[in-house]
């Protein structure tokens, strides 16, 4: 008799413990993706280490490989490298205007941000950003997507309260009609 009560105690404390951990609701798609915009907008924000490491503009290196680029004519003569600081500065400048972009899409405005990206990715052919470019506009397509089927569900649920108060008007009304006649 003891082992049964033992034994249906158990489960009782097992099922408690079951409801317990339950699994949380999942978040909304629109939760998720604008978690992925300020996450990227966190990334693509400056931080006080880069700055420390970035700004060695006086640093020169110079290296004796004569590269294919050289013609066979030229061998005597001494050829100077582009320097890299230059193309730093743009690709800075490139990671400022997606992260400008970035934040449009934060504080919600979507339209906007999906011209800035469009036009980042016309006059950036070359950048090493273009894949987030892509990524992010399908991204911003796909709130779009969301924020019009829950603006037509908001839209939806207004009309059906507009009529249940109109129904709930017409009967306190006859109601009114009745007691008073």
């Amino acid at each position: 008799m003891k082992k049964i009560i033992i034994a249906m105690a158990c489960g009782i404390l097992a099922a408690g413990s079951l409801k317990a951990d339950e699994p949380k609701k999942p978040e909304s798609t629109t939760t998720m993706l604008m978690n992925w915009f300020s996450q990227l907008e966190q990334s693509l924000s400056e931080s006080s280490v880069s700055q420390n490491y970035e700004n060695r503009d006086n640093l020169v290196a110079v290296a004796a490989v004569r590269g294919s680029k050289q013609n066979l004519a030229d061998i005597n003569q001494p050829t100077w490298a582009k320097s890299n600081i230059s193309q730093k500065e743009e690709i800075l400048n490139e990671k400022k205007e997606f992260a400008a972009a970035v934040k449009e899409v934060v504080s919600g405005k979507l339209k906007e941000a999906q011209a800035d990206l469009s036009s980042f990715e016309k006059s950036h052919p070359s950048s090493p950003l273009l894949k987030d470019v892509k990524k992010a506009e399908g991204k911003i397509a796909e709130l779009q997507k969301l924020n019009l089927k829950e603006k037509s569900k908001a839209e939806k649920t207004a009309k059906k309260t507009k009529k249940i108060k109109k129904s709930k008007n017409k009967e306190t009304e006859a109601s009114q009609t009745q007691a008073n006649p």
